[in-house]
């Protein structure tokens, strides 16, 4: 007998099948389309932050290689 087979023989075929029985197919097929909407956002929401964060380096660099002030214009000075 080789070492494959005592492992298949070993393993608890019975209890596997009876849990997996017990699985409610509704409950999973909701916990699919939950993690697919959850996947979509995550990365959405990432892309967007990214985009985001280069064109804000873009527009900074822009600014300061064209000795543009990049801070905010100060108000005139009170008479």
């Amino acid at each position: 007998m080789t070492t494959a087979t005592r492992r298949l023989e070993s393993v608890p075929v019975e209890a596997i099948a009876e849990h997996a029985s017990q699985v409610r197919a509704g409950q999973v097929l909701l916990t699919v389309i939950t993690a697919f909407f959850y996947g979509i956002g995550w990365t959405v929401g990432s892309l967007w932050r990214g985009l985001v964060f280069c064109c804000l380096a873009i527009r900074y660099g822009h600014r300061a290689g064209a000795h543009t002030p990049v801070a905010p214009p100060q108000p005139p000075p009170a008479q």
